[in-house]
């Protein structure tokens, strides 16, 4: 069996009926959480692409966000929210087929500082595993949540 190198790279693919790009086509539609091994990581889409060798798989070339300690995070203490506090630096590029990808993820960038976390970060939201489609009715849920429960240990 000859292996060859080609592939066909793309700039858009399509999951679930939402629209996923590589960074240099739509930076949003890039972010996204992904299944890696046993654990769910953020990240972006760096290449989209078909190879000849595996027909009918799309496969991604995704750079994972670098992880805080967990006891640096203060979203670890509200899973239900499905949001994380990352570093604003990538990990090594991994390889991953596109059945992995979970959803897109809402990005917001924070200065060094916020949270007492002296180096720039990233609050990360996974949309995918969201219980609602609508952005709407995810505010109005979690911030019904936070009323009902509660501000106390919220010091973000």
């Amino acid at each position: 069996m000859q292996l060859t190198a080609e592939v066909l790279s793309l700039n858009i693919t399509t999951i679930n009926g939402r629209n996923y790009s590589s960074t240099d086509s739509h930076v949003g539609n890039s972010h996204v959480e992904f299944s890696f091994g046993q654990i769910q990581r953020f990240g972006t889409i760096k290449k989209i692409f078909h190879s000849t060798q595996t027909p009918g798989k799309t496969w991604m070339i995704l750079m994972p966000w670098k992880e805080l300690d967990k006891s640096d995070d203060p979203y670890n203490k509200y899973p239900d929210l499905n949001c994380r506090l990352v570093r604003d630096e990538f990990e090594a590029s991994v390889i991953v087929e596109q059945g992995k990808i979970i959803g897109h993820v809402a990005v917001l960038k924070n200065p060094a500082g916020t949270f007492g976390i002296q180096v720039k970060t990233i609050t990360a939201v996974g949309l995918g595993t969201m219980v609602c489609d609508s952005i709407e009715l995810v505010c109005s849920c979690l911030l019904n949540k936070w009323f009902v429960q509660g501000w106390e240990g919220l010091d973000m």
